[in-house]
């Protein structure tokens, strides 16, 4: 999915991306590109549970690139779901709000890692998993949208480290993501 607005810009995958180019003079990042065939899905699994830090993105149910996924193909996120994290639909407690009708649908994408794997690498202690996110004006979510994302995804410890727009730091200290 590919944003050729303004939005493009100011999203949180946008975001992920830049804060990962800072760390590149630093650390050497190298997935092979994820296929059907198991050989380089193997590779790229084992490269992802073997980073040190792990950059992700999320998306509210109203605004982000699984949501708009879905509507082109006639589908939506889950009611119970608050958005997404990685590609994954997840509820408010931050845990898997995927069902069989939107799977298929969701299928192409290759969302990895897997929000069991998130768990597992954000608890560990020898990954940093961080997720990066921020409210982008004039979509039509408004930032405590994102921020009930932000809040799944610590309550179901699937990352360990946040960084957030100021816009939307405002938002959760003020207390209007729940």
């Amino acid at each position: 999915m590919r944003y050729d607005d303004w939005r493009a810009e100011r999203s949180a995958e946008h975001l992920a991306f830049a804060l990962a180019r800072m760390f590149s003079t630093a650390v050497d990042v190298v997935l092979p590109p994820l296929t059907d065939h198991p050989q380089p899905q193997e590779a790229y699994h084992s490269a992802v549970r073997h980073c040190q830090l792990l950059i992700l993105s999320g998306g509210s149910a109203q605004a982000s690139f699984v949501s708009d996924h879905l509507r082109l193909h006639g589908q939506a996120l889950p009611d119970r779901a608050v958005g997404d994290l990685a590609g994954h639909p997840i509820s408010a407690s931050g845990h898997d709000a995927l069902t069989r009708r939107i799977e298929r649908v969701l299928a192409p994408l290759k969302c990895q890692p897997s929000l069991l794997t998130l768990h597992e690498m954000a608890t560990s202690g020898d990954v940093q998993v961080m997720l990066v996110a921020d409210a982008i004006p004039g979509t039509n979510a408004p930032p405590s949208a994102k921020g009930r994302v932000v809040r799944a995804a610590l309550l179901g410890e699937l990352v360990n480290s946040v960084v957030l727009s100021r816009r939307l730091a405002e938002e959760v200290v003020a207390g209007r993501t729940a």
